[in-house]
């Protein structure tokens, strides 16, 4: 009697391990296939809206509508109020918002106003897809005085922890 319900006890743990597998494994994130489209300086078009960004060194980001390419380039001059980075275009994605999608931007040690030194920022954001793609872009501004910092910066697109687009800039 007790070898029976060690049995159906033992076939019932190997059920649930199988299903709990199973399970894990349809649940695998499918890493976005996505292009950088062009990289450079931009020009920010239309309204900025400004929002609280605990994860970048100034403490906010700025929401804008639209970037309009001014200089194609990976090495421009490190003054204040340029905004520099790329965009890109997600594919074969679900129509509607893509979830997970984060901006980094890694950069030369940087005093915010808080004191604290950061070597990198990060702000979550999100693209809308239509047709099987989405377009974005991931863009920094040197807004101010303590961001104008010459040296390597690299900035990327993570999607869900992964990064999966990314561009190196030399600021002179």
């Amino acid at each position: 009697m007790l070898w029976r319900i060690i049995r159906a006890v033992r076939a019932a743990l190997l059920a649930l391990l199988f299903a709990a597998t199973s399970c894990w494994a349809q649940a695998k994130v499918v890493p976005l296939r996505a292009e950088i489209l062009d990289a450079g300086i931009y020009e920010v078009v239309g309204a900025v809206e400004t929002r609280p960004a605990p994860g970048t060194a100034t403490g906010s980001a700025g929401l804008h509508e639209e970037l309009r390419l001014i200089q194609a380039g990976l090495t421009l001059k490190a003054v204040r109020g340029v905004t520099f980075g790329f965009r890109y275009r997600l594919l074969e994605v679900p129509d509607g918002p893509v979830p997970g999608l984060e901006l980094r931007a890694l950069h030369p040690a940087m005093r915010g106003p808080d004191g604290r030194v950061s070597r990198s920022s990060a702000v979550s954001t999100e693209a809308l897809a239509s047709g099987g793609e989405a377009r974005g872009d991931v863009a920094y501004t040197l807004s101010e005085a303590f961001e104008v910092l010459p040296g390597d910066w690299e900035l990327q697109l993570v999607h869900r922890g992964r990064v999966i687009l990314s561009r190196q800039f030399k600021l002179q």
